[in-house]
């Protein structure tokens, strides 16, 4: 986003990845989003993480969320919750993973 030089800000809806793990056992999942404040330009790093003890063939649904003004978290959520989000967020691809 080029707010200085007279470019516009780009605002994106909603989206999502689907992330596939091919294995069982307890992973760490750690997100890191960069943030650019369009008032003077500054770069934000949020991060959040959360601990999964998967098994093969389950599905977790997950949702980042802010977490006070500098950080984030990453957070279970109810399919019944996030299949709202599926019918209408854009998809970003499927990220696959093998333990």
């Amino acid at each position: 986003m080029d707010v200085y030089g007279g470019g516009s800000m780009i605002k994106r809806n909603g989206c999502y990845h689907k992330i596939v793990i091919e294995g069982e056992g307890q992973i760490l999942l750690t997100g890191t989003m960069l943030y650019t404040v369009p008032k003077n330009g500054n770069v934000n790093t949020y991060k959040g993480e959360i601990s999964l003890d998967i098994t093969d063939g389950d599905t977790y649904f997950l949702e980042l969320t802010s977490k006070g003004i500098h950080d984030m978290q990453i957070k279970e959520v109810s399919e019944k919750k996030s299949s709202k989000w599926l019918q209408k967020w854009e998809n970003l691809g499927d990220v696959n993973f093998a333990l």
